[in-house]
């Protein structure tokens, strides 16, 4: 069986989904719009993920326009914002749940050393991309089909689709079915990091 690629046709079919269950869609972006995101994100988006925001940006969800990026506003802010949620995320849990990882290093006793050291780490690690909330997209593999991360905190993380489809449609209540655990992309660091793999 010969799985489709994500096209605009299911982009506009996905976002007209969205649209009856009260999110508000903004025009799409530009190709102009996309270069400036993925410069400053030094990597390119995951591909649905441009297919998606080519056809049209969510903006709000019943009166929440935080939930979701606002790439029209300010794209750069969004990925700044996005930058340190996650650190933040990191040094809290070190600070506060005795975590970490291998991947970080041989961990050094003070905390606040622990946490520069894992900030390094991190720093050089594939970037997220945030979806909605606190959801997050990694943008490796280069390549179709990678998760949605659902995380507040490093030690607190789940996957909450295998791919940006069937996130969106479980998050917005358009599907109900269970996340297909056995078909989910390994994501180079993140997984291992989050407890996942």
């Amino acid at each position: 069986m010969i799985k489709k690629i994500f096209n605009a046709a299911m982009a506009n079919s996905l976002l007209n989904e969205l649209r009856k269950k009260g999110v508000e869609i903004a025009s799409g972006l530009s190709s102009t719009d996309i270069e400036v995101i993925e410069t400053r994100l030094g990597t390119t988006l995951p591909p649905e993920l441009r297919v998606l925001l080519k056809c049209g940006v969510p903006v709000d969800h019943n009166g929440n326009s935080e939930a979701f990026p606002q790439w029209h506003e300010d794209p750069i802010a969004e990925l700044r914002d996005t930058k340190e949620f996650i650190n933040r995320a990191f040094t809290f849990d070190i600070a506060n749940d005795n975590y970490w990882h291998p991947l970080l290093g041989e961990k050094p006793q003070s905390i606040e050393a622990a946490q520069k050291q894992a900030l390094s780490a991190i720093s050089k690690w594939p970037p997220l991309v945030r979806i909605y909330g606190h959801r997050f997209m990694p943008t490796e593999p280069h390549g179709p089909d990678n998760p949605v991360f659902s995380f507040v905190q490093a030690g607190d993380s789940v996957y909450y689709g295998a791919n940006l489809q069937d996130y969106l449609l479980r998050e917005f209540k358009i599907s109900d079915k269970k996340i297909p655990y056995d078909k989910i992309k390994p994501v180079p660091y993140w997984s291992d990091a989050f407890g996942l793999s």
